[in-house]
């Protein structure tokens, strides 16, 4: 029960951040000059906790064992914060939140289903759709009431 409570909070944050993400692109007036702090921002919290918790650096054999296309995480991050940074304003954080998860959750189901990425398939099944179908009709009900 308490990890389902930990990913609600970090659900909850993603709002507060999309929020924030918008504030910082207002105040900058530029979204790649907005991207580059948000991300110097991270990094730099990132490598503090990292000096909080040192490791041991991978080596080069550790490296190879990751497939080229995991790296791409970074790209995808940058994109969606970009969409979101720059959507919130113009459509709401909670319709941005809604129609991303939504895409999270329709993406999530066909990965898992194909068990693309190194997954353990998890098959479609009738109730995701129907989770699927509820979440959209969720959104166009968010959207024109």
């Amino acid at each position: 029960m308490t990890q389902y409570l930990v990913v609600l909070l970090a659900g909850a944050l993603v709002a507060i951040q999309t929020s924030l993400f918008a504030l910082i692109n207002k105040g900058l007036k530029h979204p790649l000059l907005s991207l580059s702090a948000i991300f110097c921002i991270a990094a730099v919290f990132v490598l503090v906790g990292f000096f909080l918790h040192p490791s041991a650096l991978p080596d080069k054999q550790t490296l190879s064992h990751i497939p080229w296309y995991a790296w791409l995480g970074g790209i995808l991050g940058v994109a969606y914060v970009t969409c979101v940074m720059l959507l919130a304003p113009k459509m709401g954080i909670a319709m941005v939140t809604a129609i991303s998860v939504l895409g999270q959750l329709i993406a999530s189901m066909v990965i898992d289903h194909f068990g693309f990425f190194n997954t353990n398939p998890q098959p479609i099944s009738l109730g995701k759709l129907l989770g699927i179908a509820v979440m959209t009709a969720g959104v166009i009900l968010m959207k024109f009431f």
